[in-house]
């Protein structure tokens, strides 16, 4: 029978615990927390729920942060990070990129709306989205 050094014992311990993790499901990402918890508070106040990540075009990869659909209205919100930090959506070519989209989801017949993530779970937000998918 052979032995191991405390170093290959260490290295075979290190495997089975990565084959151990391996095994577990990953926790959510915060942006699913997020969207989970606002897919709730839509349905609490009265909207449909919404789909996370639409993709609205056939060709490009954009994708709606959410998207929401009753009776034929059809409604996108998007919520724009980084407006204090100097994020993507500050930049010269993120501002353009922005703009092409949003012109691409008017095109669709989809009415945009922006909010920012502190804005996001608040019933001013709420309000705007009913009032809207309402009219």
């Amino acid at each position: 029978m052979t032995r191991w050094t405390s170093a290959q014992y260490r290295a075979h311990q290190s495997k089975a615990l990565d084959k151990k993790n391996a095994r577990q499901p990953k926790a959510p990402k915060a942006k699913d927390k997020t969207a989970h918890l606002f897919a709730r508070l839509c349905e609490v106040s009265g909207l449909p729920a919404p789909v996370p990540e639409y993709r609205f075009h056939a060709t490009r990869k954009w994708r709606i942060d959410y998207y929401f659909e009753r009776n034929g209205k059809r409604v996108a919100l998007e919520v724009e990070g980084g407006v204090w930090t100097g994020g993507r959506h500050t930049t010269g070519k993120g501002f353009m990129g922005d703009m092409e989209k949003y012109n691409a989801i008017s095109t669709a017949g989809i009415v945009l709306l922006r909010t920012t993530p502190d804005r996001l779970m608040t019933i001013e937000t709420i309000n705007l989205i009913k009032a809207t998918i309402n009219a």
